[in-house]
């Protein structure tokens, strides 16, 4: 109901529930880290279908799910939420109370004249379920943290729907978070949810139409009116109706979205493959399908083995960054909406930020020592048999086959820890922008944050362990490597009847440009196929 009359009766300030109408804010730091609300996938969308995303109402598991991950102890961890939860809280500190209250007749809603400086303006707040007291300021700060991470999150997987640009995702979540606001503090057509009006004082007819309340204020109104208990149960409900309301309202800036030719630069589809990476790909991954690499999932080296401090040395690269990289369950952080990795800032501004990869599934840290190295020391021990095997063909032995190996290894550790461009998946970095992530930061417009390699270590790291997906990589790590380090090798990856592109043709289409690698190798082929 839009309007009705009322029934003038005095609402008490505070009552019985013994909630202060002066909490605390919400924003200390302690709890539980979040998940990631925009990782359904790796890659991005094509522009499909653009309706809003459904999910099962009235499951109150569900329903939590929508905004856990971006709270911690009923704290805000997530950067962008805890600036708007900071301007929801100083919005309400500065709106008067003023009573005796006229209730709405309907609504769980009142209003009261203002006495102070705005003389005779109105002054309009949300009751409790009761209708016997004023909402709770504490109260309404938790519920309005859960409905903006649930509509941040709803908002995101509707933005992975389209090929968009990081830059592009942020600006259009702060776009509907401003609209939040407005909706609530400064509506267009309506009475605040709360805030101050300065109209003449009037009757809430039906038909005055400056007293109508609109459909997006009443589902805010009846939300803010329930309890956190309420609210688990309500809380996708309001979300999706609030979403709606956004949509329609905004029809031209998804309109835009829909007409972007702009693609995520480090979408795992967008990895170049040039044609002697793919032809090194295969030669490996036919050496790993011909091999026992699959045994290296569970088996257990140890220090007897002489395998053994080739692996450590490499994994000791990663425990030392996790010691450098520290963070803590209530830290600020910031999400990438399409990878699954997080920056955490520090506690003060000359603190370092880190960088951690977390669960693709449900964004939560990935452990050290039970994950994260469990799988890495997976990765080096298949990576190096596949190496040996490959040394082997190569007829290279002794030291310059153990220094190889070596290499090798700590090459994939240090893209992980501190690579040569871009990102480290594990490690510390500084935000130009105070706490606004580079992802999100258009000063690293024109950067690539993320490299091949580390795109695909990314995924290994974070999902399910599978052979396919560890043969994948293993082969890609020896590729790339080959590719930097020893490229005059992949003449030897690329001949023969399992591979008919030779390796000069290989070397002759990467001079058009795509190469990095073409210098070092010139030296090994003869000048007229430069040429050519």
């Amino acid at each position: 109901m839009a309007g009705g009359l009322v029934v003038r009766k005095e609402v008490r300030q505070s009552g019985g529930s013994g909630k202060s109408n002066n909490d605390a804010s919400p924003h200390s730091e302690s709890g539980q880290g979040p998940k990631l609300s925009q990782q359904a996938n790796l890659t991005g969308f094509a522009p499909v279908d653009t309706g809003v995303p459904t999910f099962p109402p009235d499951e109150k598991t569900k329903n939590r799910a929508l905004y856990s991950y971006f709270l911690s102890n009923e704290q805000v961890i997530e950067e962008l939420l805890h600036r708007n939860g900071v301007r929801f809280n100083e919005e309400l500190k500065s709106i008067p109370s003023r009573w005796p209250l006229e209730k709405h007749e309907t609504l769980p809603y009142a209003r009261a004249i203002n006495c102070g400086e705005a003389r005779g303006a109105q002054v309009f707040k949300v009751l409790d379920s009761s209708r016997e007291h004023i909402q709770n300021r504490g109260e309404l700060i938790r519920l309005y943290n859960r409905l903006a991470a649930s509509l941040y999150k709803l908002h995101g997987e509707h933005l992975n729907r389209f090929t968009i640009t990081t830059f592009e995702h942020r600006e259009q979540q702060e776009r509907l978070l401003g609209w939040l606001y407005k909706e609530i503090f400064k509506p267009d057509h309506s009475p605040p949810v709360f805030g101050v009006v300065n109209l003449p004082y009037s009757d809430w007819y039906l038909d005055d139409t400056r007293m109508k309340i609109g459909a997006t204020q009443v589902e805010l109104i009846n939300y803010f009116a329930q309890n956190i208990q309420q609210a688990d149960e309500t809380v996708a409900h309001t979300a999706h109706h609030v979403f709606e309301a956004y949509e329609e309202q905004n029809p031209m800036s998804y309109a835009a979205i829909n007409q972007s030719n702009n693609s995520f630069r480090e979408d795992l589809d967008q990895i170049s493959t040039q044609p002697c990476i793919k032809a090194s790909m295969q030669f490996f991954s036919s050496l790993a399908e011909d091999s026992d690499y699959k045994w290296f999932r569970h088996a257990v080296i140890t220090k007897l083995n002489p395998h053994f401090s080739l692996i450590e040395m490499s994994t000791d690269v990663l425990k030392k960054m996790f010691d450098k990289a520290k963070v803590f369950k209530s830290s600020l952080r910031s999400y990438h909406p399409k990878l699954p990795i997080a920056m955490f800032f520090g506690k003060t501004k000359h603190d370092q930020n880190a960088l951690r990869m977390i669960n693709s599934r449900d964004g939560t840290l990935l452990s050290e020592e039970y994950y994260i190295i469990p799988k890495f020391r997976i990765l080096l021990k298949t990576v190096d048999h596949l190496h040996v095997n490959t040394l082997e063909k190569l007829s290279i032995q002794g030291s310059k086959s153990r220094r190889m190996r070596y290499d090798s290894l700590k090459f994939l550790a240090e893209e992980i820890t501190k690579p040569k461009v871009g990102l480290p998946l594990i490690g510390t970095c500084e935000a130009v922008n105070g706490d606004v992530a580079p992802w999100y930061d258009k000063s690293y417009k024109n950067f690539k944050l993320f490299g091949e390699l580390q795109l695909k270590m990314l995924e290994y790291l974070t999902e399910d362990l599978t052979n396919a997906r560890m043969m994948n990589v293993s082969a890609y790590s020896l590729a790339i490597w080959y590719y930097h380090h020893h490229p005059s090798y992949l003449r030897h990856f690329t001949q023969g009847p399992s591979f008919p592109m030779p390796f000069e043709l290989c070397i002759c289409i990467a001079h058009t440009g795509h190469c990095p690698s073409l210098d070092k190798a010139k030296a090994h082929i003869p000048k007229e196929i430069i040429k050519h």
